[in-house]
């Protein structure tokens, strides 16, 4: 028994071994056990935090500094950085870093993005990651070398951040260690992982960005939005102004937010408002043009767009931005107005008085019509005595007198110069008629007072009736001006009415029109040529001006034999020559540095059909090249057949000449004709220039016709410059051509050649 006692001791002894070593065994792995649970709880925890990070956007940094902890917690040793692609100059700069030196960091800011360029450059650049255990021993990273040997930083395993969407490469996702290393499978799973996170956050970030640079943009384009901007609601209450709104209103934001648009409306477009309004709620796009009136009651014009606002698919109200168009609607209102009207008198132009006279021969019926022509006695001394500021005065109110006894539905019309024609159709004996013309004269007997000085005038009266046959309306007009010759023949201030023996008086224009053929046969006619010059004081061309020297009475004026050329289709011939004496001119003008000439066609010539083909003759028998020669028209060519007018000027512009309109404003085109035809110039008539400095009137046309032609290509020309004041003043407000006395009379070819030799030497001066 005793025997047995140190086998039992050693037996118990070894069970005691085994317990205890089992009870280690047992703690260990519970250790273990335990501290795996903790490293997932871990994970889990920030996981969760990493996604709650994304939903409450927080700050991008903490999100990725937070992912930085996540990955350092999980793999020992590890220090993690993580970078971010600068797509503009194709670098990488630091985004989120938690244990790495922040020396360290800053000095791989800017790090290009290409490869054999460190672990990270080369991960972007060639996207796939780039995993070495050794930086010490690898090539890539000699210019890094002594940075990190002072960091104390060995081996770096960097991985590309790819974009969900396009799979672009976005940044860097790097883990550092401090001696070498290769990644294991559940480290390389766990960085993929987390990588893949990172990138939802970088987008999320640039995503946010976008939307609110958007909203700012949008917030800009409301606030600063120099048009008027608002919303509505499907009401027709205002839910958003601007300040422009509350500016042409002159109401404040409170007082328009829940108002309904119509207290902004006259009752006159209400109702078309309302049509616009509800096909904006409809989904239909709106544009249109309303008046408006402010807090004060005055009335401003807009253009108006309406777009439906829709969210979600589902229309909520309507977005409006409104421009005060106001200005450029008084513009083409004026313009349009003075298309048809004297711009002194205010009085029916000689282009809408033909116009009513056309359409009252074309109603066809039996009621009489008179037309009186109305010529001041003794005017023109008073006019070059007095001046033109006076003598305008005096037109002015004479049309203010004669308005007071021809009243509507009648027409008085400012003829030209010191002429007024009245057209009457409310009248069938000729006692009223002969009462009418009583009352005209009688406004004469009171004299004109203009400041300190008085003036008195007659006024003399030829009156025709559709009694007497006639073929073109324009004839009674023509009939009553004979008879008012007759009329100053007796002494003016007398009344004297026209009659078929008149005709016999008409001697002279017969014997012009034979005096006309010769001087075409004996080459009597010449060409004098006024300068067109440049808002920098050079010459542009010249315009081309006919003269004709009678052997024995001198110059005849161009206002005596046109007319009758033209009636008598002589113009035909004249114009032909001047076209080729243009032509020849030219080639001695271009030495002097006149490079083109301005001719003026006439009405006439449209209706030839070989206008274009002789044309086409002249300019190739002389080589003219595009550009060289100017054709000038009246607005008389517009008058009738514009179709076809359009299509024979297109026709001249494939010639290549260009065109221009002359006298712009005088007569009957406006601006509405530019669309149409093939115009690329314009020269406005000397009555809008005159004294434009000081005209605030003729400031407001000239200035309107500027701006208007500005943007659709069309040069502008002013005629009628004499004073330096309205040259400095056309050149400040955009008129790049001129021409006028101011410059040059016009002159003969070799005077002008002489004066262009001058205007050379005096620019090479310069």
């Amino acid at each position: 028994m005793q025997d047995s006692l140190p086998e039992y001791s050693l037996l118990a002894t070894g069970i005691a071994i085994v317990l205890i070593a089992t009870t280690i065994f047992v703690v260990v792995i519970r250790k273990r056990a335990e501290k795996k649970y903790q490293g997932t709880n871990y994970l889990i925890q920030s996981h969760y935090e990493a996604f709650n990070s994304l939903a409450r956007h927080r700050d991008i940094e903490s999100r990725l500094l937070g992912i930085c902890r996540l990955i350092e917690s999980q793999i020992d040793g590890a220090m993690c950085s993580i970078m971010a692609v600068d797509k503009k100059t194709q670098t990488l700069s630091t985004a989120a870093s938690v244990s790495l030196p922040k020396s360290y960091n800053r000095a791989l800011d800017g790090l290009a993005v290409a490869e054999g360029v460190g672990a990270c450059g080369t991960a972007a650049a060639l996207g796939e990651p780039v995993l070495v255990a050794d930086m010490r021993k690898d090539q890539r990273f000699n210019e890094f070398r002594s940075l990190l040997e002072q960091q104390g930083l060995v081996a770096c395993w960097s991985h590309p951040i790819f974009a969900t969407s396009d799979s672009d490469v976005i940044g860097t996702f790097a883990i550092y260690f401090s001696e070498p290393r290769v990644p294991l499978g559940p480290e390389l799973e766990i960085i993929v992982r987390n990588r893949d996170l990172v990138a939802l956050i970088i987008e999320q970030e640039e995503q946010r960005r976008k939307q609110a640079r958007l909203e700012q943009s949008q917030s800009s384009l409301f606030t600063h939005n120099p048009d008027a901007v608002f919303m509505l609601d499907l009401e027709g209450n205002f839910t958003s102004v601007n300040r422009s709104v509350c500016e042409l209103l002159l109401l404040k934001e409170e007082d328009l937010l829940g108002k309904h648009y119509e207290l902004a409306v006259p009752e006159s477009d209400q109702k078309r408002t309302l049509e616009h309004f509800e096909a904006a709620k409809s989904g239909i796009p709106q544009s249109y043009e309303i008046k408006v009136k402010d807090q004060t009651g005055q009335l401003h014009d807009l253009a108006i767009t309406n777009i439906p606002i829709i969210i979600d698919g589902e229309i909520t109200g309507v977005h409006g931005i409104a421009k005060d168009i106001t200005e450029r609607i008084q513009r083409e209102e004026a313009l349009e107005f003075f298309t048809s009207h004297d711009s002194l008198t205010h009085l029916v132009n000689r282009s809408a008085m033909e116009q009513r006279l056309q359409q009252l021969q074309e109603n066809k019926s039996d009621a009489a019509i008179f037309v009186l022509f109305i010529d001041l006695d003794g005017f023109k001394p008073i006019n070059d005595s007095l001046g033109h500021y006076l003598g305008d005065e005096v037109l002015i109110e004479t049309a203010q007198r004669l308005q007071q006894v021809v009243s509507e539905p009648n027409l008085l019309c400012r003829f030209g110069g010191d002429e007024f024609v009245a057209v009457i159709q409310d009248m069938s004996a000729v006692e009223q008629v002969n009462a009418l013309c009583a009352d005209v004269l009688a406004v004469f007997e009171q004299p004109f007072r203009i400041g300190e000085v008085e003036v008195s005038l007659s006024a003399a009266i030829g009156v025709s009736a559709n009694d007497i046959e006639f073929k073109h309306p324009m004839e009674l007009t023509q009939r009553a001006d004979v008879a008012m010759y007759e009329a100053k023949k007796r002494g003016g201030n007398s009344v004297y009415w026209y009659s078929a023996n008149l005709d016999e008086g008409l001697g002279y224009k017969v014997a012009l029109r034979t005096k006309i053929q010769e001087a075409l046969a004996q080459e009597q006619f010449e060409l004098f040529y006024q300068p067109i010059m440049t808002d920098k004081g050079k010459v542009a061309g010249a315009e081309a001006l006919i003269r004709w020297q009678h052997p024995t009475k001198g110059y005849v004026s161009p206002a005596d034999f046109i007319p009758v050329a033209e009636r008598t289709g002589q113009i035909i011939p004249i114009s032909e020559w001047v076209l080729k004496q243009a032509c020849r001119d030219l080639q001695q003008l271009k030495r002097y540095g006149i490079k083109s000439v301005s001719v003026n066609f006439s009405p006439i010539q449209f209706y030839r059909e070989d206008f274009v083909s002789k044309t086409k003759a002249i300019l190739e028998q002389f080589d003219i090249k595009p550009g060289e020669i100017t054709v000038e028209i009246t607005e008389n060519v517009l008058v009738n057949d514009t179709q076809r007018i359009a299509e024979l000027l297109q026709q001249l512009r494939d010639l290549g000449l260009d065109v221009a309109i002359d006298d712009f404003g005088s007569g009957f085109a406006s601006l509405r004709y530019l669309n149409m035809l093939p115009v690329n110039k314009l020269k406005v008539d000397r009555s809008f220039i005159e004294n434009i400095h000081e005209n605030s009137h003729n400031a407001a046309i000239t200035c309107g016709i500027l701006s208007m032609v500005a943007g659709i290509g069309i040069e502008t020309v002013a005629e009628g410059v004499e004073k330096e004041e309205e040259c400095a003043y056309l050149v400040e407000h955009g008129c790049h051509f001129m021409q006028g006395f101011l410059f040059s009379k016009p002159k003969p070819l070799g005077e002008l050649l002489k004066w262009a030799e001058r205007q050379q030497s005096f620019e090479n001066e310069r």
